[in-house]
């Protein structure tokens, strides 16, 4: 890695804004993240911020897989429009590989779980998290490995104090399924 490279890694640690996008960049590095689950896509500048990094500490871009599940053309009037088409094309000049699942996160996570095993990173958004009744959480484990880092961002309490993000420990991910399947989720 260039000390460019690097310089630009301890930025986004460190210094990038806002606060709380710290805590993601700090967990790339940590974990080497090659792959990247997204529920929801907060913001595609950040989400091109996230697979730069990953790229820069692997030392190739084609080794980092990212998928993002939206309702990208169908959003409430309430959030940020986001095309699929302008998102497909934004990201893809990472050079990641790219899989952008149109569609409610229940559904898109029910349908892509197998092709989603080992997941490094997992972040969920506000206007997308899973309802602790959903049938989607049944699919969650097998996409966790033992390392894997799983972040839900906090909704902001007003302009003084942004929402930041928690994470989320794998028993609780593990309680979740239970719960819902009823059984005991391996």
């Amino acid at each position: 890695m260039s000390v460019l490279s690097g310089l630009k890694n301890i930025h986004q640690m460190y210094f990038s804004k806002p606060e709380s996008d710290r805590l993601l960049y700090r967990a790339i590095r940590r974990q080497r993240v090659t792959t990247i689950l997204e529920l929801g896509i907060g913001n595609l500048d950040r989400t091109l911020r996230l697979i730069a990094m990953a790229g820069r500490l692997q030392g190739d871009m084609a080794q980092i897989a990212y998928t993002g599940i939206d309702l990208f053309d169908a959003r409430s009037p309430d959030f940020e429009p986001l095309r699929l088409k302008d998102a497909h094309q934004s990201l893809s000049r990472s050079g990641a590989k790219i899989k952008l699942v149109p569609g409610d996160v229940d559904n898109g996570l029910t349908r892509m779980a197998n092709a989603l095993l080992g997941t490094d990173l997992v972040i969920m958004h506000t206007p997308q998290v899973l309802q602790p009744c959903s049938k989607a959480w049944f699919y969650f484990p097998r996409i966790l490995h033992h390392a894997t880092e799983i972040f839900q961002e906090e909704p902001s309490v007003g302009e003084d104090q942004p929402g930041g993000y928690r994470t989320l420990a794998h028993e609780e991910i593990h309680h979740l399924a239970q719960s819902v399947s009823g059984r005991r989720v391996a």
